[in-house]
């Protein structure tokens, strides 16, 4: 049997965790909803709280099915130069992407902007 191919949020899905994504939409929901009692208020807090440690514990259990060997991320079969590619394709203005395009340059003479 062939192990999954699957970054975090892929694997939250599909084992029934909730993702970032829904804490994002959750917090956005809870904002434009109003008036806000206390009551709710006190409900929205512990619901974000309650999501952030399911999510926290999805991360940490997909951390450990990489290392079990029963999930393979997908960055882990790019090699060195596909993933400072991948950098240095981000917003020129970030450091990283900046020191990336000279690395490609300089190692592999490829002219990225």
């Amino acid at each position: 049997m062939s192990m999954p191919i699957q970054n975090l949020t892929q694997w939250s899905i599909a084992n029934g965790y909730p993702t970032k994504y829904d804490i994002l939409s959750h917090i956005h929901a809870g904002l434009r909803s109003a008036p806000q009692t206390k009551t709710y208020q006190r409900w929205w807090n512990n619901t974000i709280i309650e999501l952030q440690a399911k999510v926290s514990l999805a991360e940490s259990l997909y951390r450990e099915a990489i290392e079990n060997g029963s999930v393979i991320h997908p960055d882990s079969l790019l090699s060195r130069q596909e993933k400072l590619i991948q950098v240095a394709k981000g917003h020129p203005d970030n450091e990283a992407v900046q020191a990336a395009r000279r690395l490609v340059y300089k190692k592999y003479n490829i002219l990225i902007e």
